[in-house]
């Protein structure tokens, strides 16, 4: 028993542990010995529950620095990201200043010198200009004596298209009248190819009437071989047409 009690306080004083004082009769040595151990024990029992408290706690501790350090070393990280992405933001700031200032004085400069040389050339061409329009007044008057002109020309041009017709139609009853019917072929075609040029130098209205006219050419086309006295009848309106188309557009008021 002696020496259980002895290697208990060997533990005890291990684990910095005080035992009270007991002080122990000697009659009662054995019951006070047992009470002792049992004492022990608890107090073995609590000691292991505080180790392992404290064993929790300083893990705990230790875990909860592991994961402080981990955000520092995460927040340094973003701090050098940060920091480099800034330099190279500023280095290219500078290039592209650099490069605007290099494009300013290599092509801006030549660019305003052109401006310039523009500018003047604008001057003198708006002098020309006025000088060009004084001339144009004076020659406005011509132009109106040249349009009043061409319009007579081209009058004179398409009386004389339906003359032309009016001509190979009257030949054309000459020819039929001598029997000579190759002849009036040959005028009537003068008369196809005079009619389709007339009809080019009018408007819709008279071209409608023209086309009226190669509508009676046809006929008499194909009564040459049948009935020359239809032909000839419808050669007379065709003339008569012509006649009138002319009296129409160029008959004196």
């Amino acid at each position: 028993m002696e020496n259980k009690i002895e290697n208990m306080d060997d533990k005890l004083e291990e684990q910095n542990i005080e035992i009270p004082e007991v002080e122990v009769e000697t009659g009662d040595v054995a019951l006070d010995a047992e009470e002792l151990v049992e004492i022990s024990e608890d107090i073995r029992i609590e000691t292991n529950k505080e180790k392992k408290a404290r064993e929790k706690k300083e893990a705990k501790a230790e875990k909860e620095a592991k994961k402080q350090k981990r955000i520092e070393r995460q927040n340094t990280k973003a701090a050098k990201f940060i920091r480099r992405s800034a330099i190279w933001i500023l280095a290219i700031l500078i290039i592209f200043l650099a490069g605007f200032a290099t494009s300013h004085i290599i092509i801006s400069r030549p660019t305003m010198a052109e401006l310039e040389q523009s500018i003047a050339d604008l001057t003198t061409a708006e002098a020309k200009i006025i000088s060009l329009e004084s001339e144009v007044e004076d020659l406005s008057s011509l132009e109106a004596v040249n349009e009043s002109l061409q319009t007579e020309i081209e009058d004179v041009n398409t009386h004389i298209t339906i003359l032309s017709a009016r001509v190979s139609v009257t030949d054309a009853l000459l020819a039929l009248q001598d029997g000579d019917l190759a002849e009036v072929s040959l005028e009537l075609d003068k008369v196809e190819a005079t009619l389709k040029t007339l009809k080019t130098m009018l408007n819709a209205d008279q071209q409608a009437v023209v086309t009226s006219m190669e509508q009676r050419l046809d006929l008499v086309m194909g009564e040459l071989d049948e009935d020359t006295t239809a032909a000839a009848m419808d050669l007379e309106v065709l003339s008569a047409k012509l006649t009138s188309l002319e009296n129409t557009l160029f008959a004196n008021p």
